[in-house]
This record gives structure tokens, sequence and C-alpha cells, in this order.
């Protein structure tokens, strides 16, 4: 893929966005990138779109469709490239993980900080502690995110894959009520996790594997 020596920040999607796109043929650095995450696919529509950020930050992009009609479904697969002023892909850096990244480490440093908690759990009078009602660490702390967080994405992994699968025709309507079925389970045991085996403590399965509790303030 063409791209450029630096990496430029984007905003992303990360505030008020207005778009504006028209139809064109993309560059073939543009055609490299999407062919990667999509090999072998044939590409229908094509154009570039110039989206204007709170007003201030311009982003542009390039924006490939592939329309695919099964029945009386209709699947459409869009990649979105970010591309430079001539066109040709580039990589960039978007502010919106950096957001998301700035946020994590807030809750971590104020959970593991002597607060305990965040401003949110403050207002319930709420705070983390270890299974001991100490304070944790913030190893402690951020291993309790990552596992909250992988378990958050194997959840939208599965329910979108299976939305996917079962919308595609290949899996048709039982298939996405399994799909569902299997997601709420998931999510039963993740939270209830005591439910199924009695001798476990009432709390998370992300709080037992970290050896953490969110508890009430006295």
């Amino acid at each position: 893929m063409a791209g450029s020596a630096s990496l430029p920040l984007r905003l992303g999607n990360l505030g008020i966005v207005s778009s504006t796109c028209n139809a064109g043929a993309p560059d073939p650095s543009v055609l490299e990138f999407a062919n990667k995450s999509h090999p072998g696919m044939v590409w229908h529509a094509a154009g570039h779109c110039d989206r204007l950020l709170f007003g201030i930050s311009r982003d542009r992009v390039a924006v490939l469709q592939h329309v695919e009609r099964k029945g009386a479904m209709t699947q459409t697969v869009s990649v979105t490239v970010p591309v430079d002023a001539n066109g040709r892909a580039e990589s960039a850096i978007y502010v919106d993980w950096v957001a998301w990244l700035l946020m994590i480490a807030a809750w971590v440093l104020l959970v593991s900080s002597r607060v305990q908690a965040t401003p949110g759990m403050k207002l319930l009078k709420l705070k983390l502690a270890d299974v001991r009602g100490e304070r944790v660490g913030w190893l402690r702390a951020a291993g309790r995110c990552a596992i909250l967080l992988a378990i958050l994405g194997l959840n939208a992994t599965i329910i979108m894959s299976g939305l996917q699968y079962g919308f595609s025709n290949q899996g048709g309507l039982g298939f996405i009520l399994f799909v569902i079925g299997v997601a709420l389970l998931l999510n039963v045991v993740v939270f209830f996790p005591w439910w199924f085996v009695r001798r476990l403590p009432r709390a998370p399965l992300f709080d037992i594997l970290a050896g953490t509790r969110v508890v009430k303030v006295a």
C-alpha cells in the first residue's frame, strides 16, 4: 500500500461530522488496501468523501462498496480507506483510539488511587478493592479492565459474525436466534457465574479472575 512517510493524526468519527461524497475511480493503492482485508472482492461502487469534523478538521477518505443480492435480501460490504489530497491511500492514526486509551488509563489510575473510584462510582458510593477489601494496584486494575474488554470483544464478535452469516441467507432466522441465545448465555455466565458453580463468590467473572470486587463504601 502506498503511504506517506509520516502518520497524520485524524479525528475519525469523534464529534460532529459532515460529509460530502462524489463518485470516482479509486487510486490503485486504495484497491490494494481494500483487497488486503477482503481478498477476491469485486467492488461495485467507489467514491471520495471529504469529512469536516467539528467544522475545523478535514478528513479525506475513499469508500469502496460491494453489493450482492441474495434472494430478497441485499448484502453490502463497505471499506473506508484514508487517502491524501491526491487520493492515494495513506496510513493514519485516528484520535478515536487515543481517546479510548486515555479513558481506560484514567479509569485505571482512579480506581487504583487512594480514592479507589471514578466520579460515577464515588457518586454511587462504590469503590474497587481486592478480595480483602484493600486498595488494588494499577496492574491488577489494568488486568481487570483487560479481561472485561476481552469478554465484551468476544461477545461483540459472536453477535456481529453470527448476524452477518445469518442475514446472508446461509444461516437463516434459526441461526440468528441461536447466535442471540449464545450471546445471552455468555452474558449470564459472565455476570452471574455463581448460578452455575455454587462455590464461586457472588461477583462477575472478570472480578473473580482479576481478584477484585466492587464494594459499597461504608
